[in-house]
């Protein structure tokens, strides 16, 4: 029988978690409750991390879906139904998605918190702006009203969100049949007139050039390429289940990363070794030739921003601001790398 992995709330308030054989997740469920707990979610055992990848992504709910059960649950309130009735009918009535988040702030305001708090520990569904709006509408007894006005932005959001991605979706489509194209034209195409080019020699320009030295690149290199699209398909495949997060060192991150690597190594390998175009890389010279002082001025700045009490504003954390410092940061530190080896220089 396949093992299934649970969590449930006591009669106390306080979340358990284990794992049982079962014939399948309603003996589970019947289970739980016999024992007088309330069942959050019970969900097959993940053996290997794409198991676990998929069972994650149908964990999350649609964003149109939690719009949808946001608007059922104000309505269900403005009915008069207390917010865990509400929840319960929801949990029993929705998807299998939606049932476990429904289950999960119920179980969480059985325990004693607010809906606020209960929203809170999903941020990957709930954007913290709504969890704030949540506490303003519990604090000031217009719960209903801030709930319909989350729903309305919810779904102004989900629009603009349709709308821009009909408008991408055929130059995206445009894009990818021209990569396509160009891939077989490079090897399959352009080797047919390779005769041809060595008997002009150097009367070729500069575009046929280029054109012959990537379609040689591409078919000595194909092992590469085909590495890098690979890297990507599965890094977009694993996306839904896992953010993008170096700290984490989630695996999307991981993934995206060797595949921007594979692309900068054979675009510099190209440029620097086979073309001999070198000089402009001597502005990365110092960062190359002191490497742990230049990973180690990071260090020194956040120990000085927390040493005065002055920690980065959150606009620069994210967006295209946050791009932008990144980007000005690291011509900083290449700079300051550049000022300190004049005096220090590090060796391991």
């Amino acid at each position: 029988m396949p093992q299934f992995r649970y969590r449930a709330v006591t009669h106390a308030g306080e979340i358990i978690v284990g794992e049982v054989e079962a014939s399948s997740r309603e003996e589970v469920v019947r289970r739980i409750e016999y024992l007088g707990h309330l069942p959050i979610d019970a969900e097959v055992a993940a053996t290997g991390i794409l198991t676990r990848s998929r069972r994650r992504a149908e964990k999350s709910p649609r964003s149109r879906d939690v719009s949808i059960f946001l608007r059922q649950l104000a309505l269900l309130i403005g009915a008069g139904l207390t917010l865990e009735a509400a929840l319960q009918t929801l949990g029993e009535d929705t998807s299998k998605a939606l049932a476990g988040f429904a289950n999960g702030l119920r179980a969480s305001i059985s325990a004693g918190e607010s809906f606020g708090e209960a929203l809170e520990r999903h941020p990957s569904i709930i954007d913290p702006a709504y969890v704030a709006m949540v506490r303003v509408g519990e604090a000031s007894g217009k719960f209903e009203a801030v709930l319909r006005a989350i729903v309305e932005d919810r779904t102004r959001r989900e629009l603009m969100t349709d709308r821009i991605n009909s408008a991408i979706r055929y130059p995206l489509f445009l894009i990818g049949t021209a990569t396509i194209i160009l891939l077989f034209f490079l090897m399959y195409v352009v080797p047919q007139f390779e005769p041809v080019f060595k008997d002009l020699g150097g009367r070729l320009n500069s575009g046929a050039a280029l054109i012959v030295a990537a379609s040689i690149w591409l078919r000595a290199n194909v092992d590469l390429f085909l590495g890098m699209c690979l890297f990507l398909v599965v890094g977009a495949w694993l996306r839904p289940a896992y953010t993008i997060s170096k700290i984490y060192a989630s695996p999307t991150w991981c993934l995206y990363s060797a595949a921007i690597c594979i692309a900068l190594f054979a675009a510099l390998y190209w440029t620097i070794d086979l073309r001999g175009h070198a000089r402009w890389t001597r502005w990365l010279a110092p960062v190359a030739a002191q490497p742990l002082v230049a990973y180690l001025i990071p260090f020194v700045v956040v120990g000085i921003e927390d040493a005065f009490g002055t920690p980065l504003p959150d606009v620069l954390n994210h967006g295209p601001l946050g791009v932008g410092f990144c980007a000005a940061f690291a011509l900083f530190v290449l700079g300051a790398t550049a000022l300190v080896t004049r005096k220090v220089r590090l060796q391991l």
